[in-house]
């Protein structure tokens, strides 16, 4: 008699089934690949794809439906990228169709595209090369070309020809957000490999011992993508618990937005400022009942909507809250408006002392390097600067980790772009300008001047009705009608991890998931706290200090 544990008929069929379906998609997959390598058979299925995937977005209407066609248009993009793209592009697909089934074997189906491409490298690497916003923009001109001049667009009626037009000029717009639409989904599903290794596909789809994944502390074997298989059994699991680390798998990019989704909602659902927010998380589709104005409490700027957690992208640099305030109110000195800086970190691991505040010294960025070396900082030194004691571009106060900061650490407070050689008369005040050269006044974050220089980009003149008396009134008076603050949230908070995983497994339709929106009281600052911030950098920098 055998020792062996049975297997009941529905497992069974359950496995049958599976292994049917991972063939079929190998060899779907496969026959991408291949057809891809025949140079004008490949272009034909590309500009048929894209045509098809252009028309689908022209042609939605409800919102829903617009993600999803933006979605496949960016996979129809990375269709053309010689080499592994089309199969990228069905690979991509077809997970997308059946993630439960298909994700946990992502790498070892896109380590099996870059074998039949004869491309060495991981697939990590290789999923960062093809989803890249500024090298799919690159080849846009290439793709329209080619669609323009085929037969498909020659047999188009005018009107198809004219939404195809339309089609690409918002794509040749909106393409960063829309490839992040991807991305999100890559960042979560990348979660769900085999915690071990992942199981490698052979001949036929069948599934091979597994092998070790290559080491990320080996850039060598990483990159080229040997593995140095080391044989073991699986254990079959998928590394996508958030408890196991809370602050790995998502991006620095998607820091910011678990923040300043959570500090709206705080200030909305417990400091009551402004009423009957209609849709939650819903970004520009949701409304006020009666919308937020000199007279009446609510959110300024972002056309007045409340942050969604599913947001495209973070702020990046600029004010990222103005609220008008009940006279009165005592959580913001009884002042009549509020200026509010989010920031959020990935840090997982709560200090010892839970009582203790951390400190906002630190977390206030400026743009003196900037102007020091006239040149832009690197990305990541924007998303996360060093806000260690004495570094250049901030100060102490952070408890174990790096908080995602906006607005200088390297950029104009204002968010746009210095070009090295600028006049004096229009990049500096006359108290900075010298001879033949062109000074610009150091801003501290959340100052009072780089409040007064970003108020105008925050509060739009024409989406609420009294923007330009709000912008001169905060321009004008400063401190005696706005009171400032702070919020940090760590990823150790159990609001932030709440998100964090509601973030990763695309619970956008399960608000029930993630509707902890609270900052304790100690990781609020408030006016007083963040003047005394912005005077501690003031006093770095050389600057005189806040009245």
């Amino acid at each position: 008699m055998s020792d062996a544990p049975a297997t009941s008929a529905p497992q069974a069929a359950e496995t049958s089934t599976d292994s049917a379906a991972i063939t079929s998609a190998i060899e779907e997959i496969s026959v991408a690949v291949a057809t891809g390598l025949v140079p004008f058979l490949g272009q034909a299925i590309n500009i048929y794809d894209t045509i098809t995937c252009m028309l689908t977005l022209h042609n939605s209407t409800s919102a829903e439906d617009q993600m999803e066609a933006k979605f496949d248009l960016v996979l129809a993009l990375v269709g053309w990228i010689p080499g592994a793209g089309g199969g990228v592009k069905k690979t991509i697909r077809i997970v997308n169709k059946h993630p439960e089934r298909f994700a946990p074997i992502l790498f070892d189906v896109l380590r099996m595209v870059c074998d039949k491409v004869g491309i060495h490298t991981s697939p990590e690497f290789l999923l960062d090369k093809l989803f890249d916003a500024v090298g799919l923009k690159n080849q846009l001109g290439t793709v329209q070309s080619a669609i323009e001049g085929s037969w498909l667009y020659d047999n188009l009626p005018a009107e198809g020809r004219l939404a195809l037009s339309t089609c690409m000029s918002t794509v040749r717009s909106q393409l960063p957000a829309m490839v992040m639409l991807v991305t999100l989904k890559l960042t979560h599903w990348k979660t769900k490999q085999r915690n071990n290794a992942a199981q490698a596909i052979g001949p036929q789809g069948k599934v091979n011992p597994v092998e070790k994944k290559p080491e990320r502390n080996d850039p060598k074997v990483a990159e080229t993508g040997h593995n140095a298989p080391t044989l073991t059994a699986s254990n079959n699991t998928v590394n996508a618990s958030i408890g196991t680390s809370v602050a790995e798998g998502v991006s620095k990019s998607l820091t910011g937005i678990i923040g300043e989704h959570i500090t709206d909602y705080f200030l909305y659902e417990k400091y009551g400022w402004g009423k009957d927010w209609s849709r939650h998380d819903m970004g520009m589709q949701g409304e006020w009942k009666e919308k937020p104005s000199k007279t009446f409490p609510g959110k300024l700027n972002e056309a007045t909507r409340l942050n969604p957690l599913f947001a495209l992208k973070a702020h990046g640099t600029g004010i990222d809250g103005v609220w008008k305030v009940q006279i009165g109110d005592p959580h913001n000195g009884g002042k009549p408006y509020a200026i509010v800086e989010s920031k959020a970190s990935k840090v997982g691991k709560a200090p010892k002392n839970a009582a203790s505040k951390p400190g906002v010294k630190g977390k206030l960025l400026d743009n003196a390097r900037r102007i020091k070396d006239a040149a832009l900082p690197k990305s990541e030194e924007l998303l996360e600067p060093d806000t260690s004691e004495g570094s250049d571009s901030a100060g102490a106060g952070k408890p174990g980790g790096k908080p995602v900061g906006k607005g200088g650490g390297g950029k104009p407070s204002g968010g746009k772009q210095a070009q090295p050689k600028q006049t004096a008369a229009s990049t500096a005040p006359a108290s900075a300008r010298q001879t033949n050269n062109s000074v610009e006044q150091p801003l501290v974050q959340m100052s009072q001047k780089w409040i007064t220089k970003n108020i105008k980009d925050a509060v739009k003149f024409g989406v609420i009705a009294d923007a330009r008396e709000i912008v001169e009134e905060i321009r004008i008076n400063g401190t005696k009608v706005y009171s400032r603050h702070l919020f940090y949230t760590p990823f150790y908070l159990p609001s932030a991890a709440e998100h964090e995983k509601a973030l990763l497994e695309d619970e956008r339709d399960k608000h029930e998931k993630h509707a902890d929106h609270d900052i304790p009281s100690t990781h609020r600052h408030d006016e007083r706290e963040v003047k005394a911030a912005v005077n501690h950098k003031h006093a770095k920098l050389g600057l005189p200090l806040e009245p």
